[in-house]
């Protein structure tokens, strides 16, 4: 009796467990345990009782193999739904890359980075730190000119750090960044948006606007942000 009433526990666990997807297995399983009762009435007759518990072990069984197919069309149904989420992440990053504004803001950081590469950063922080004084040390004609600049880099920088985001929680493989970007990308990075960010978080400090704690953290990001474009973009070597 113990063992009939384990086998009829089991198929109430896995009949509940598969319920929202077939009601086929609860009328099963309360036909079989009817069956089970009836075989099992008279205690003395050892035959009835194995065929009870066979019956019992089968409802068990067919229960399982039901739960097993629901739980395989489950990931199979995820799965493709995964493959259908990274086409579209795929297609509107492509977009987004091509988009007439983006390509203008990085080709004005690069021209501004050509125009004095050894001083880029260091006259790019002292122009976000002038705009950010009070009373203001620069004129309307350069406020507006540093004004768009740092909005040039906030658009790149979102760009290059949402990328990396959708890549570490699994939306976007590192495959698909090598292979629409690579060393040249990896070369814009470097030279042109990681200095920019660098300026901006010193001009911030100085500015009072983060403490010795909140620059830290920003220093530690951009070490992030460097290693990993480093590592998906550039070539190992041979």
């Amino acid at each position: 009796m113990v063992s009939r009433k384990k086998h009829s526990n089991e198929i109430d666990t896995l009949s509940g467990g598969v319920q929202d997807y077939s009601p086929v297995i609860d009328s099963l399983a309360e036909s079989i345990r009817a069956l089970t009762d009836h075989f099992s009435q008279n205690e003395s007759n050892r035959s009835w009782n194995q065929i009870a518990l066979a019956v019992s072990a089968l409802a068990t069984l067919v229960a399982a193999i039901f739960s097993g197919w629901v739980a395989y069309e489950t990931h199979k149904t995820a799965s493709e739904a995964e493959k259908s989420n990274r086409a579209t992440v795929y297609l509107e990053l492509s977009e987004e890359y091509q988009q007439p504004e983006m390509l203008r803001a990085m080709k004005a950081l690069r021209e501004r980075q050509r125009s004095d590469p050894e001083n880029f950063m260091v006259k790019f922080q002292q122009l976000l730190i002038a705009d950010g004084l009070i009373p203001k040390e620069l004129s309307r004609d350069q406020k507006k000119s540093v004004e768009q600049l740092d909005q040039h880099r906030r658009q790149v920088a979102h760009f290059f750090k949402k990328l990396k985001r959708l890549s570490e929680i699994g939306l976007l493989d590192e495959r698909f960044i090598s292979l629409i970007w690579g060393s040249t990308t990896y070369s814009y990075i470097s030279e042109v948006l990681l200095p920019m960010e660098q300026a901006k978080i010193n001009a911030l400090f100085k500015l009072r606007a983060i403490d010795v704690d909140g620059k830290h953290k920003a220093n530690k990001s951009l070490d992030d942000f460097r290693a990993f474009y480093k590592r998906v973009l550039l070539p190992e070597p041979t």
